[in-house]
């Protein structure tokens, strides 16, 4: 779960997890995106733990935050190039 979609996805994971009992796993990505500074990660990490414990009543020995989190793409391509896919060989 995390903040990118304003904790909407947050609210819903968190219920599920309180109803069932239910660990989580946190990312560090926030409304504009991944947390890239270790700032940022402890802020929406601090948010996250906040809004999951506190408003939604979850405990905190049930969330396990990764901050080392980091998309496989996030659509900000250096340059207009598409992205390389690995060619299948025919096995003939």
């Amino acid at each position: 779960m995390n903040l990118e979609d304003g904790g909407k996805n947050l609210e819903r994971v968190c219920r599920l997890a309180k109803t069932y009992g239910a660990a989580v796993i946190a990312l560090t990505i926030h409304e504009k995106g991944m947390a890239m500074t270790v700032e940022e990660k402890v802020e929406t990490a601090r948010a996250i733990h906040d809004l999951a414990v506190h408003r939604y009543g979850l405990r905190p020995s049930d969330l396990l935050f990764d901050v080392l989190t980091f998309t496989i793409d996030r659509g900000t391509r250096p340059s207009s190039t598409p992205p390389r896919t690995p060619s299948r060989r025919s096995a003939g």
